[in-house]
């Protein structure tokens, strides 16, 4: 239903209710609460309360009080050394217009935000964006929260809010181009720097090209016709020639009985027959595994499980397939899922038996039972090892993902992101398996939710293409994975400062340094920035700082330490501060940078402060003898000049002397300008410029 929202001329406001009949309106109260609407407030009570809601309905709900800042909380994760915002919003309830204080507290990384945001109107609202600087040297999962509290300067209404920053685990999903066709069950291949969709629902056959580089893609020759409408996965290979080719096998719904190859090199298609000792018509929802894509050399592919007829007919098999001489060799079967399963996963794992090991994960059997183990098939050996006995049971069990291998940081995982779960529900989250701790993890949830779907690794990033939103409703989705975090330097270091001042004017700054190890040879080198004077105040939470008046810089090490401070989870953080007076003038910037170092390893730090100051402040007085007037220049910080005599005669000089023609009240106004800007005086002098001639009288005659 829709509600029709009046604010009354009391500040109330009215929301009506009419849906054209219908009496129930418990499903509507969501939707008035995400309409911009400050909170509850009361609404969600009071259409509770009536139980229904007949058209014609109102509520009333009085305006809130004060100020608001709204989210109570927002959250972000970043990397050491990232500079990550949050935005709020603040809104004034206060009855007037009015300007608020902002001040941050309870954080250790620092943080930069506006103290002050306003004036705002009466039932206005207006941005507070604040940003925190992960310093370096923290792990994933370290984070940090910061306390706002907004004060209004005149109501002394108060609000507050926090902002938590983390040191983000895992990678992270961030959109790329959409695909230039929907599908879902695609192939998705990666050769030389380029990523290849191939086919797939809804694609009608169509090739696309990916470029990383430009984030762009372009199309390739369509598939001949009729098209194997449900790939779902595809080997990367070379043919007998040595060209790169993309093999589709019949999927045993489209009535296809020959292979689709799509030819890199040539952008052509060729339809070579199935393979003997492989199902004539193909197999429904198996996996491939393309070794070309895992080491650049080896010309194998592994087909894995699937079923014999779409939703039934499930198989457990692994075949080794050779691109150059289109054959295949049947390896045996897995066992731990009896049933057979199809849409699961498959990744090669180079840390088992000599040659590593093709390892397949959860999916689903035609009696829709969804399963979250894994067995590994040992190259090397010929083997199949025991299910489990490798990589353990998944997370959970899902079916219809994307799969691929990352390196991360030296960490070989093996990825599976989207699909859905055994209840049959999309499943909107990713995990993988981290060879660094031989056990499973979840990894962060993608921008989109879809089934059916695949991807690859490019360039160390996992990318997924397409999918279906739900049921077969294929999509132009596109998103990659990144890597975590980058390994740096164990230490790190940030600088704050005003970020305006004014010439003669004495300002702090602070260094906070982050460190997991004391390394007694840390050595922090700040010199003293061009435009300031060192002025003192110099102090360390630890550690020792000092001046050097010969280099003009100051200096922090750890100081005379026996034992390193190693293993502290946290890491140290050390806050140096010291003075500086701005002898810079406008329209100046005073840019400070700074080092810490361990060795040859520096990492730089840096503050700016804008000199904005000191502004001329004009001023003047005068002295007149008739006609003749003085002017006496009283103004501040100023350099330059220009008198209007008000009689339009005009100076620069700075104290001029200025003959009027003639008797009168004139208007001078005196403009006092530096490179910060300009300031204006002005008065009104009256002259009489006439002479007084005095004689004597003389009386004559006169008897007294």
């Amino acid at each position: 239903g829709d509600f029709e929202v009046i604010l009354t001329s009391g500040g109330d406001m009215i929301f009506q209710y009419n849906d054209g009949g219908a009496e129930n309106c418990s499903n509507s109260v969501e939707g008035i609460q995400g309409a911009n609407v400050p909170g509850d407030y009361g609404l969600q009570y009071a259409c509770r309360q009536a139980n229904s809601c007949p058209d014609g309905t109102a509520f009333k709900i009085g305006l809130p009080t004060g100020v608001i800042v709204t989210p109570d909380t927002h959250s972000a994760a970043a990397c050491p050394g990232d500079a990550v915002p949050h935005p709020f919003t603040v809104l004034n309830f206060t009855g007037s217009d009015e300007t608020f204080s902002v001040t941050y507290s309870g954080n250790v990384w620092p943080v930069v935000g506006p103290s002050m945001v306003g004036p705002i109107p009466q039932g206005g609202s207006a941005p507070l964006v604040l940003t925190v600087t992960i310093p370096l040297g923290y792990s994933p999962g370290d984070c940090d929260t910061v306390d706002i509290l907004v004060e209004g300067a005149t109501t002394g209404y108060t609000d507050t809010a926090s902002a938590e920053t983390c040191v983000r685990v895992g990678g992270l999903w961030e959109p790329r181009a959409p695909a230039p066709f929907v599908s879902m069950d695609d192939v998705v291949v990666h050769w030389q720097g380029k990523t290849y969709l191939v086919g797939g629902y809804g694609a009608n056959g169509m090739v696309g090209i990916y470029d990383p580089e430009t984030d762009s893609w372009t199309t390739g020759a369509s598939e001949p016709s009729p098209v194997i409408q449900y790939p779902v996965d595809g080997c990367l290979g070379l043919n007998a020639s040595g060209e790169p080719v993309v093999v589709l096998f019949p999927d045993t719904a489209s009535g296809v009985t020959t292979l689709h190859r799509y030819n890199i090199a040539t952008n052509s298609w060729d339809t070579p027959p199935v393979p003997s000792g492989f199902p004539a018509n193909g197999l429904w929802a198996h996996d491939v595994l393309s070794m070309l894509e895992v080491d650049g050399t080896t010309n194998v592919c592994y087909i894995s499980g699937g079923a014999t007829t779409p939703g039934g007919g499930n198989v457990s098999t692994l075949y080794r397939y050779d691109p150059a001489t289109n054959t295949v060799q049947n390896l045996g079967n897995f066992t731990h899922h009896p049933a057979g399963f199809d849409f699961h996963a498959s990744w090669y794992v180079p840390w088992i038996g000599t040659q590593g090991a093709v390892c397949v994960g959860s999916g689903v059997d035609a009696s829709s039972v969804v399963f979250p183990d894994t067995q590994c098939y040992d190259i090397g050996a010929g083997v199949f090892n025991p299910p489990n006995a490798d990589l353990g049971p998944m997370l959970e069990g899902v079916w219809g993902t994307a799969d691929s291998f990352v390196v991360d940081a030296g960490d070989y995982q093996l990825w599976v992101a989207n699909g859905a779960n055994a209840a049959f529900q999309l499943w909107q989250h990713s995990m993988y398996f981290s060879q660094s701790d031989m056990s499973w993890h979840y990894g962060a949830d993608p921008l989109y939710a879809v089934y059916r779907v695949e991807g690859d690794s490019q360039l160390g990033m996992f990318h997924v293409v397409g999918g279906s939103s739900g049921g077969f409703t294929p999509t132009v989705f596109h998103e990659r994975l990144t890597g975590s975090c980058p390994v740096g330097p164990t230490f790190g270091a940030s600088k704050t400062a005003p970020v305006e001042a004014i010439n003669g004017e004495r300002i702090s700054y602070t260094i906070v340094i982050t460190a997991a190890d004391l390394n007694p040879e840390l050595l922090m080198t700040d010199p003293v920035p061009a435009g300031a004077e060192f002025a003192g105040n110099l102090q360390a939470t630890q550690g020792v700082a000092w001046y050097d008046p010969a280099e003009n810089t100051v200096y922090w090490a750890p100081g005379d330490r026996s034992v390193h401070l190693v293993g502290i989870g946290q890491p140290t953080t050390i806050t140096v501060t010291f003075d500086v007076t701005v002898t810079a003038s406008c329209p100046e910037t005073i840019l400070n940078e700074g080092t810490l170092c361990l060795g040859a390893t520096c990492v730089p730090f840096s503050a700016e402060t804008a000199v904005t100051g000191p502004l001329p402040q004009a001023a003047f007085y005068y002295s007149a003898e008739r006609c003749t007037v003085s002017f006496f220049n009283d103004s501040l910080y100023a350099t330059e000049y220009l008198w209007a005599f008000g009689d339009g005669e005009m100076s620069t000089e700075e104290n001029p002397v200025h003959v009027y023609a003639a008797s009168g009240v004139y208007t001078v106004t005196l403009t006092a300008t530096n490179s910060c800007g300009s300031s204006v005086a002005q008065r009104a002098i009256e002259l009489n410029c006439g002479y007084f001639i005095y004689l004597p009288i003389v009386f004559k005659g006169y008897q007294p």
